[in-house]
């Protein structure tokens, strides 16, 4: 049988001072551990991401975030993120039209922006209360444009064979200026389309609801209006309006 050796028994006395010294280590390792964890779920969930999910040339974006669009040679997303996680954020292409969206959970107050460029644009739209602008010309055969809800999509110049822009709720479509041949309207709400100088031969309205509409047709201006929604235009077009409600036609 082995016996303890009677000089090491010193080492098992009770010792107060080491063990409260071992316990602050410990205390402080663990501490910093937990820090470094935190930290490293804060870098995880906010930062930017340069990303080249395919080829496209058009934008659904589905949130409260604001989309930035330049027109350039190459097809690519950087998001900046300041509080959602990079992995929470779905860049994904499908037929030709990148989709923009988060993961489905609960998010609140999310402070997310997206810089696209893009080598032509077809289509944009925005569903939520996100906006899209694009500061570029945009020059293309057919323009699709639509917003859902409270977003906003706003164009600088547009030069297009045929714009189609479709309103529901009270998002706007701001167009600053451009040529068109063809431009089909469609509003239900209070949302409004403004493209007063947005230049085209044949202009088509149909709208209900409170929303205006500000156009300039320079041949023909078709309207159907239902609802409280004026709409204003300059040019001197053949017209065929028919309206119910207190809806207006009105000439700039």
């Amino acid at each position: 049988m082995a016996f303890l050796d009677l000089g090491t028994i010193d080492e098992f006395k009770f010792k107060p001072n080491t063990i409260m010294k071992h316990a602050m280590n410990t205390a402080k390792t663990t501490a910093l551990i937990v820090l470094l964890f935190l930290v490293g779920l804060t870098a995880n969930a906010q930062g930017t991401e340069t990303r080249t999910p395919g080829d496209f040339t058009k934008i659904e974006s589905g949130g409260s975030w604001d989309v930035y669009v330049e027109i350039g040679n190459r097809d690519e997303v950087r998001i900046e993120s300041e509080n959602i996680d990079l992995d929470k954020i779905i860049t994904e292409v499908d037929n030709g039209k990148l989709k923009l969206k988060l993961e489905k959970g609960n998010y609140k107050n999310v402070r997310l922006k997206f810089y696209v460029t893009m080598r032509e644009i077809e289509g944009l739209g925005s569903s939520g209360s996100g906006s899209i602008t694009v500061e570029d010309n945009i020059e293309t055969d057919k323009l699709a444009l639509g917003v859902s809800g409270s977003g906003l999509i706003k164009l600088k110049n547009v030069h297009a064979r045929t714009v189609s822009a479709g309103i529901s709720g009270s998002g706007d479509i701001l167009i600053e200026g451009g040529t068109a041949r063809d431009v089909h309207v469609g509003q239900s709400g209070s949302g409004a389309f403004e493209a007063i100088d947005l230049e085209a031969e044949s202009v088509d309205v149909g709208k209900s609801g409170s929303g205006k509409t500000y156009i300039t047709a320079l041949e023909n201006l078709k309207v159907g209006a239902s609802g409280s929604g004026n709409v204003y235009y300059r040019g001197d077009p053949r017209m065929q309006v028919a309206t119910s409600g207190s809806a207006k036609v009105v000439k700039q």
